[in-house]
């Protein structure tokens, strides 16, 4: 069966063997258009789930100078929330927003497994 251009549809003639577009004017274009989709539906994403605006995310990114609030590490961050009144925290890695979530949000779980980690003695 004939491979279509994702940008016009038209037939694509195979140089290469998963060939997408027909031209690379074609290609320009499909990426130019779905980069500003992505830009609408990230605006969208934050807006419906957390009612933050991308310039309110910026804000925050940058008060926290684009580091995780618990391990200070500089990566991706998330918004980390709280899931009865939808109250935006702060902005987490994936590793410190992933501990959170595994201990239900329970303060007294994430206690003891601070104490067990710091114990000296592991008998």
């Amino acid at each position: 069966m004939p491979r279509q251009c994702l940008n016009c549809e038209v037939e694509v003639k195979r140089k290469k063997r998963f060939a997408k577009f027909c031209s690379d004017r074609c290609q320009r274009n499909y990426n130019a258009r779905n980069s500003y989709n992505y830009e609408n539906r990230k605006k969208s994403y934050y807006k419906n789930k957390y009612n933050l605006s991308l310039d309110a995310l910026d804000k925050m990114v940058k008060e926290q100078n684009n580091k995780c609030f618990i391990c200070s590490k500089v990566t991706s961050l998330f918004v980390d929330h709280n899931h009865e009144t939808n109250q935006i925290r702060k902005l987490l890695c994936s590793r410190c927003n992933s501990i959170l979530g595994f201990c239900d949000e329970n303060p007294i779980v994430l206690i003891k497994a601070a104490q067990y980690i710091m114990e000296k003695d592991y008998s």
